[in-house]
């Protein structure tokens, strides 16, 4: 049955765009934690956000259901107290997940980190519950009006994806996590600004509901500004990343992010990565940087370019000798030891095809090299593109290029597993 409230302030344009507000926060919450976890933890753990927001969702209709007259006298009090639960719980929950983290390596033999892992589930599920609860209230509220309810909720959650995507390379992830909290906030405020002006106008929890959201926008754009170093993400020891800061005079050198990654690149003395070397080589490796995305799959970017002499002992230089002056495409050559390679033993034209620009910023010497042109695009799609184009006719198929290179960039993943399934690599 549906509850019918005293006053129908609960229609208003202020209220619908409080809706679109909160309903915006809440999807670009969703998908900026599937991203947090992904750097911090492992891509797998983005599972558990789907299901942690799906909990939320269901125990707020659990709760409206066992309690209809929840919010029947004054609503629009009730959704201002949501919205900022939302709000304070959004931002809390990652303060507190970043600050105890969970280990998922030594719970097997840790049973603190299930308990780690239950806080994780309860706070994280806090603000899903608070925002599905608005949407159930105004659902309840005016039945006959579920379709504006529902037009506003889905062009606000559409509108919160192109947030999550589109505000990452200037935020970052955790700078995200701060906007969603000051649009709950703001929505907050739009909820309470349809109450009637003579409902305890001047009672404690009256000036606090006006006092609140105001306080925490004051906070969110000072963590903005600031940048206070407990909001930044913390991560798993286990991390590629982790490992190369674990050494003495080890720092990061730029950090950027992106709608799909974060990209780190670090300085650290014990980066020494050639695969392939041949033990014949007598001399020292080449300084590099390491170059992580979410914190993995590190890649060693050469510093010193003169000094490539250990070039000409690489499995990768049997094809430069085989086919000199050669047209060459790179296949997301990632660090750039590929392309110094072929530029190095001769290559008349090198095609380095990259899917990740913050990469090729970050390794943008080595990309930037005379006789290399750069695309941005991913391998799979590009060695497609070219083959489908030269091969229309009934004739011989001509290869556009002398030599690709596709680079072992990526350590073997288990693809069956679904371990990896934000970042398979076929």
């Amino acid at each position: 049955m549906a509850i019918k409230y005293e006053n129908n302030t609960i229609r208003s344009m202020w209220t619908l765009l409080g809706l679109f507000l909160l309903s915006a926060a809440t999807l670009a919450f969703e998908i900026n934690l599937t991203r947090l976890f992904s750097v911090a933890q492992f891509y797998h753990f983005a599972f558990m956000i789907v299901s942690l927001a799906l909990l939320g969702f269901g125990a707020s209709g659990s709760a409206l259901a066992l309690f209809p007259q929840w919010g029947r006298r004054r609503p629009e009090r009730v959704l201002g107290w949501l919205a900022m639960g939302f709000a304070v719980s959004s931002l809390g929950s990652y303060l507190l997940i970043n600050q105890i983290p969970f280990d998922s390596f030594s719970i097997a033999w840790d049973r603190r980190q299930v308990g780690v892992l239950a806080l994780h589930y309860v706070a994280l599920a806090i603000p899903f519950f608070c925002s599905g609860a608005v949407v159930g209230l105004l659902l309840s509220a005016r039945p006959t009006g579920a379709s504006r309810t529902y037009f506003v909720n889905l062009i606000g959650s559409a509108a919160g994806c192109l947030v999550a995507f589109g505000v990452a390379a200037t935020l970052g992830g955790e700078g995200v996590v701060v906007l969603c909290a000051a649009l709950a906030a703001f929505a907050a405020l739009l909820f309470r600004s349809q109450c009637p002006k003579s409902t305890s106008a001047g009672s404690t929890s009256s000036v606090l509901a006006w006092l609140l959201p105001f306080a925490l926008l004051a906070l969110c754009l000072g963590m903005v500004v600031l940048k206070p170093s407990y909001l930044t993400l913390r991560l798993s020891p286990y991390k590629d990343l982790s490992y190369a800061l674990n050494v003495p005079e080890a720092e990061v050198l730029s950090r950027r992010w992106n709608a799909y990654s974060r990209v780190d690149l670090v300085d650290s003395p014990s980066i020494r990565s050639v695969p392939g070397l041949s033990y014949r080589y007598a001399g020292l490796p080449p300084h590099q940087r390491g170059l992580t995305i979410d914190g993995s799959d590190l890649s060693g970017v050469i510093v010193e370019l003169e000094e490539l002499g250990f070039v000409d002992y690489l499995p990768g230089a049997l094809a430069y000798r085989l086919r000199p002056a050669a047209d060459v495409a790179i296949l997301e050559p990632r660090g750039g030891l590929d392309i110094l390679l072929a530029h190095s033993l001769g290559a008349d034209g090198i095609t380095a095809v990259e899917p990740n620009p913050l990469v090729v910023d970050a390794a943008q010497p080595i990309y930037d090299l005379p006789r290399v042109e750069t695309v941005i695009d991913s391998g799979r799609s590009y060695a497609r593109r070219f083959v489908q184009q030269t091969h229309t006719g009934d004739g011989p198929r001509i290869p556009p290029y002398d030599v690709v290179t596709l680079s072992l960039n990526a350590p073997y993943r288990p693809v069956r597993s679904g371990a990896y399934s934000l970042g398979e690599d076929y």
